[in-house]
């Protein structure tokens, strides 16, 4: 009996065996699965963030434009070349751009192609708003005359203009971003010398 009892049970370890080799592969398969998946959102979340990035930059380099065309406008009218660089202006004088809605976005007056070859940003730069700083004598209009900001209190009024500065990011991917500033340019605080 002993010898029934060993043959019936020579197959068991092949079995055992090739149940033990199917869970391994079950397990590589889920392991290889999830870090797929892993790198996948890894890749997508630097995409996004390099388009957010650009798009930043954009409305820094959009704010510094915005205030070299000021420089221009006091010394020559605006700008006197439409490329600066990989930057294309479509209006030279777009500082003078007044929305007339503040809740619609004007048309795009700057594009920027940078070189690196990761997308396109284009900006858009309005002037929304006019207003005096502070009344003479106030705390307010004091502490501007003392930052050299507009007027002091006993030289005249001040005076700025607001501007939204847009900037729309796309990037690689079907990946885009806005940045939206608000920047206010205090009239008599104009850069030097116009450079463009």
């Amino acid at each position: 009996m002993n010898m029934a009892n060993q043959h019936d049970e020579q197959g068991f370890v092949l079995v055992g065996a090739l149940l033990v080799l199917l869970l391994l592969v079950l397990i590589g398969i889920s392991a290889t699965t999830s870090t797929t998946l892993e790198l996948q959102i890894a890749g997508a979340e630097r995409i996004r963030r390099e388009t957010f990035y650009q798009a930043d930059a954009g409305s820094e380099v959009g704010v510094r434009l915005l205030e070299e065309n000021l420089a221009c406008m006091v010394e020559s009218g605006g700008f006197t070349s439409n490329v600066i660089g990989t930057i294309t202006i479509n209006d030279l004088v777009f500082s003078e751009n007044i929305a007339a809605d503040p809740g619609l976005t004007p048309t795009t007056v700057i594009h920027a192609t940078y070189a690196s070859g990761s997308g396109d940003t284009d900006l858009t730069v309005s002037r929304t708003t006019a207003a005096a700083i502070a009344p003479e004598g106030s705390a307010m209009r004091q502490v501007t005359g003392y930052e050299h900001k507009g007027a002091g209190a006993g030289g005249g009024s001040g005076f700025y203009f607001r501007y939204n500065v847009y900037s729309r990011h796309q990037g690689t991917q079907d990946s885009e971003a806005m940045i939206h500033v608000r920047w206010r340019h205090v009239v008599g605080l104009e850069l030097d010398t116009c450079r463009y």
